[in-house]
């Protein structure tokens, strides 16, 4: 996964998330703050800009439904800059590759395993993913066969 990296003045922000969903934020290189990845973690920290030092905060959003984290730099409370982190695994390349019915069921066992051994919140992601794409792959491949087995007059 590529980190998200914001620029102000002559600073770099770097923010990542590794496969187990620890969230890491550094600012020119060193490490300002680590934490697991839950909804509403914000990352805060201060920035000397614009002649004064200022109060930051960096929030993210997870979207099951495309297997992207959206990073959100903020300053004094104000959206001012967001990026993309993809999770693009070999593993969910992998399981889209199955058929429906197997993508069902390997979300499925993802989602229960990960609520009842405490897995990471990162495998009830991933399974939430499988599960969903499950779905939406079974009524594009249904709308495909509606339209080949239709008869067409001009033909």
């Amino acid at each position: 996964m590529k980190p998200v990296t914001f620029h102000i003045e002559n600073k770099e922000i770097q923010f990542e998330v590794n496969l187990m969903g620890r969230e890491t934020l550094k600012i020119d290189g060193h490490l300002v703050s680590k934490k697991w990845s839950f909804p509403n973690t914000k990352h805060t920290f201060v920035l000397d800009v614009y002649g004064k030092t200022e109060p930051f905060y960096i929030q993210t959003k997870q979207a099951f439904s495309t297997g992207a984290i959206t990073v959100q730099l903020f300053h004094n409370n104000v959206l001012i800059d967001e990026g993309l982190i993809e999770f693009d695994f070999p593993l969910t390349n992998h399981i889209r590759s199955k058929s429906n019915n197997e993508m069902f069921t390997t979300g499925l066992i993802f989602v229960v395993f990960s609520m009842v051994f405490g897995w990471s919140k990162f495998f009830l992601f991933i399974g939430l993913i499988i599960l969903f794409s499950s779905f939406f792959e079974g009524s594009n491949k249904k709308e495909t066969n509606k339209e080949s087995s239709s008869i067409h007059p001009d033909e």
